[in-house]
Formats: C-alpha cells, structure tokens, sequence
C-alpha cells in the first residue's frame, strides 16, 4: 500500500521479488508525485517518458515491445499467487523461510549483519571461511546456487535467498551443506 507506507516511487524488476527470467522493469509512480513531477513535462529520457507509457497503457499497449515471453511468466506467476492465497500469504510464506533459515544457521561459524535483516535474503558472514569458496563448494558439491557479494566483502559474506520456488526442505539441505563445508 503505497499511499499508508508513504511510498512516491516503486521500482522492481522481473528477477526480484516475483522470481522472473530478469527483462522487465516496474515502475509505480503515485498519483501525487506522477501530477508534480512528471504529468505534461517534457522527459530527458526516451525510458522516462512516464506519460508515454501511461497514454500507451491507456490503450493496452506498451511503447516498446516488451519481452513477451517474460510477460507470460509474470502472467503465471500471478496466477499462482493468487490461487496461492494472494500476496500477503506469499510474504508470509517468505518471511517463515527466513527465519527458519536463520534458527537454522545459529550454530554454524557464521554472522548476520546487525542491521534489521529483509526477509527476502540473509547475507551470511564467514568467521574463517573463504565466501569465495564456500560458494564454489555449494555450487559443485551440492548444487546450490547462492549469491556473492561484491567489493570488500567479495571474500566475505555471501547472499541466501529466500524468494521463489523454495521450501523448508531446501532449508535444511542448504544448511546441512553448509554444516558439511564448515565444520566438517
């Protein structure tokens, strides 16, 4: 709810919290800041022509031809979330993944970063491990795909994920892959 969290401007893309083939950017303008900021002004940029893309929706279109087979995904995915019990099911859904991950990996050589935590990853930091091969580990031994980190915590810190196809099962097999690389 834009208006109750006092939020302007949303931007997404397909990759993010929807679990989409990446292609698709989202942008949400409120009604407030579209009226000050951008309706009847000139653009600097061809894809910030905000009132382009308005009078193309209008007519169900877009300027540009989007990735279509990404847009049946999102159609899909859509679909599921709905048939899922809706958004709010699909939050809370991710939400007890992470903190089921996060009960999970409080006896491991691991930190968590003191600042309150998304629920749409946790970033592990290493007490004595490389992060660098942790992730080569999970990915060849166990078939874990994780995400790293860049710049001075590139050999650090990795990302986990809790957003998709995902379930308390994989949890515990992340985990227990975890266990086997860093303690043995």
């Amino acid at each position: 709810d834009m208006s109750a969290d006092g939020i302007d401007v949303l931007i997404t893309g397909s990759q993010k919290g929807l679990s989409l083939s990446p292609g698709l950017a989202f942008i949400v303008v409120g009604s407030q800041l579209f009226e000050q900021r951008v309706e009847g002004r000139m653009p600097r940029s061809l894809y910030f022509d905000f009132n382009d893309y308005v009078q193309n929706g209008v007519r169900g279109q877009t300027p540009f031809t989007p990735a279509v087979g990404i847009v049946y995904e999102l159609q899909e995915r859509l679909r599921a979330i709905k048939a899922d019990g809706g958004i709010a099911t699909a939050v809370e859904y991710t939400a007890s993944l992470a903190s089921d991950f996060r009960v999970r990996i409080k006896d491991l050589p691991l930190d968590t970063p003191s600042f309150p935590l998304s629920n749409a990853l946790t970033p592990i930091i290493m007490r004595d491990a490389s992060a660098k091969e942790v992730r080569a580990r999970l990915e060849n031994e166990y078939g874990f795909i994780v995400n790293p980190c860049g710049g001075e915590m590139a050999d650090k810190a990795l990302r986990i994920s809790h957003m998709g196809n995902l379930t308390r099962e994989d949890n515990e097999a992340l985990v227990a892959a975890l266990q086997a690389i860093l303690v043995g």
